[in-house]
């Protein structure tokens, strides 16, 4: 079984906690490196009293080479139209194994809305960092 480990920051503003993916990576150390250098380098993340969270997740599927990895995310939208509840599922090999995986997992978890992003592993999103207003 091949394991990645997900990168994702959060903010939690007025009870409500906000959260910011920020990638998929090999190694843990890898992740908590980059994690540090958000800390300490990019606005937003440096400026506000951000946490991270760094989990490790099993690869479901085959393939020669991880360069790329699917995620299949389900959530509700509140009254107020911000996301609750965020389900994240396991990480697939393509986008096809997380695709004939869906129809499944929305037996089993109820949410309002669904979606597959296939992300580049080693690839940081979130680079600019964010602006509180």
């Amino acid at each position: 079984m091949i394991t990645l480990y997900t990168l994702t920051f959060y903010d939690v503003i007025d009870n409500y906690r906000e959260e910011f993916f920020i990638g998929i990576f090999e190694f843990y150390n890898e992740a908590e490196s980059i994690a540090k250098r958000y800390l300490n380098d990019v606005p937003g993340f440096r400026d506000h009293n951000c946490g991270y969270e760094i989990k490790a997740k099993k690869v479901i599927g085959e393939a020669d080479r991880l360069d790329t990895v699917s995620m299949i995310w389900g959530w509700n939208v509140d009254d107020n139209m911000n996301s609750s509840d965020i389900w994240e599922s396991e990480l697939y090999a393509s986008p096809d194994d997380a695709q004939n995986s869906l129809a499944d997992i929305q037996k089993e978890i109820d949410r309002q809305e669904w979606c597959i992003d296939t992300y580049k592993t080693g690839k940081c999103l979130w680079q600019d960092g964010f602006v509180r207003a």
